[in-house]
């Protein structure tokens, strides 16, 4: 079984109702959340999702087999790092 394969069966055992409930908190907190492609980070949006601003839930558009992304930029209020070479990022 490859890894898209595990993943899509995940997704077939996922609580929906628990899914929903956790994504409309954390808009409810602020965070701009993105439906992204079900195995992957890929944006599921179309053209443009860089300009989405913040917006409700029921707006987003989510369905069953989505799953949900994190604008990490001003919109959400959070900055990730993704630090690949630990030494050289504590040396900096």
């Amino acid at each position: 079984m490859n890894q898209t394969q595990v993943a899509e069966e995940s997704l077939e055992d996922r609580n929906w109702d628990a899914t929903t409930k956790l994504w409309k908190r954390l808009v409810e907190m602020g965070l701009s959340l993105i439906r992204v492609k079900s195995c992957n980070k890929v944006p599921n949006e179309g053209r443009g999702w860089q300009q989405i601003e913040h917006r409700s839930y029921d707006t987003i558009g989510f369905t069953p087999g989505d799953n949900a992304g994190v604008i990490t930029d001003k919109r959400s209020g959070i900055i990730v790092l993704d630090v690949d070479d630990q030494a050289a990022f504590i040396r900096a």
